[in-house]
């Protein structure tokens, strides 16, 4: 972990990328250093490379699983407004959709059904600027695989706050990926099809 306090950049999106893959392996030497990895990567959200930004954004949704319990507790909050304020940041706008679609599926779903209005309504923000993408855009995929993700594993709670993000979906260029989005969807919550 000393690399990632380097003033080097590749050093330190050396070192994120390998957490990564020791997280992904799911190796419990991780659960010994998880608070010290969260804080790191949180500062690590503000540095000056971009890549590093999105490694640290990366790393904290795939280490989630180390301890997701621990990860509510403490951290949960704090990261949903990071995430937020990366949905305004065009650079860091795509990982944090995959950050905020990836946490969703490994956390407590009761944990992140407060926030719900505030996420929903960051990414009908966000949505607004994927209308004036096309469907070969990554921010369009990170947006559908967001909406997608957090929809499929709330479940009934997201259909209120989420409707109108569905309505948004529609909206976007068609493809594909946007009709996998939306079947996914409706057939998790069969009660969002009057908003289609």
């Amino acid at each position: 972990m000393t690399d990632l306090r380097s003033t080097v950049s590749s050093n330190v999106h050396g070192a994120l990328l390998t957490l990564q893959q020791i997280a992904v392996l799911g190796s419990p030497t991780l659960r010994q250093v998880f608070e010290e990895l969260l804080q790191t990567c949180f500062a690590l959200f503000d540095h000056r490379d971009l890549c590093i930004r999105q490694a640290a954004m990366d790393l904290v949704s795939d280490a989630v699983e180390v301890d997701p319990q621990v990860f509510v507790k403490g951290h949960l909050e704090l990261w949903l407004g990071r995430m937020l304020s990366a949905l305004a940041d065009p650079e860091a706008r795509c990982a944090a959709l995959e950050a905020l679609a990836a946490i969703s599926g490994h956390v407590d779903t009761a944990a992140l059904v407060p926030y719900l209005p505030a996420v929903c309504e960051a990414l009908l923000r966000t949505g607004h600027v994927v209308q004036s993408v096309d469907a070969s855009s990554p921010l369009y995929n990170a947006f559908i695989g967001c909406v997608e993700g957090l929809a499929v594993s709330i479940g009934k709670p997201f259909e209120r706050p989420g409707r109108f993000l569905v309505r948004l979906l529609v909206g976007l260029d068609a493809s594909e990926r946007q009709f996998q989005g939306i079947k996914r969807i409706t057939n998790a919550l069969p009660r969002l099809w009057p908003f289609i």
